[in-house]
């Protein structure tokens, strides 16, 4: 629910960015990247408003059952991956260029995509970390003596500990 309300509010900065500069007639940003963007921003908006709206469960019952809203579905991934590289390199030629007309806060929200995919690779690394190193068990045993020690006296919660050391 919150990742749709973010994806909300930042199509929303990026459309209304690319709109600007159409309106502007701002001659560097008037390319393939900015009508494909301006075309495609709307349907993440719709996508998101529904997501808001059905539940993840419901949506992906629909998805197994309806082979075509499957490959719907499907599509508009391929479509999404593309629309994030094209955020970024359009982010980046605008960045880059001499285009004065372009400057504005609101462009640094076609780097989304990029900030996004930076979290996922460190989440990816801590996980794979906690892997390598082992620390799952260690984890879990931490979390069962919490619960052990949860709502208990310190008198209860010493004295479990001590009959489980003395059981080993």
């Amino acid at each position: 629910m919150i990742s749709s309300v973010f994806t909300i509010v930042l199509t929303a900065i990026i459309l209304r960015y690319v709109l600007e500069l159409e309106h502007k007639k701002c001659p560097c940003s008037l390319t393939w990247q900015h009508t494909f963007i301006k075309s495609f921003a709307p349907v993440v908006l719709v996508v998101a408003l529904l997501s808001l709206l059905v539940s993840p469960k419901v949506l992906m019952e629909a998805l197994r059952k309806n082979h075509a809203l499957g490959a719907l579905f499907i599509t508009y991934v391929t479509v999404a991956i593309i629309y994030g590289i094209v955020l970024v390199l359009y982010f980046l030629k605008l960045r880059y260029s001499q285009c004065q007309c372009s400057r504005d806060w609101k462009q640094y929200g076609l780097l989304y995509p990029l900030i996004s995919l930076a979290v996922l690779l460190l989440l990816v690394i801590i996980l794979n970390a906690i892997v390598v190193f082992g620390l799952v068990p260690k984890m879990v045993k931490a979390i069962k003596a919490k619960k052990v020690t949860r709502g208990a006296s310190p008198k209860v919660a010493n004295s479990v500990k001590n009959s489980s050391k003395a059981r080993k």
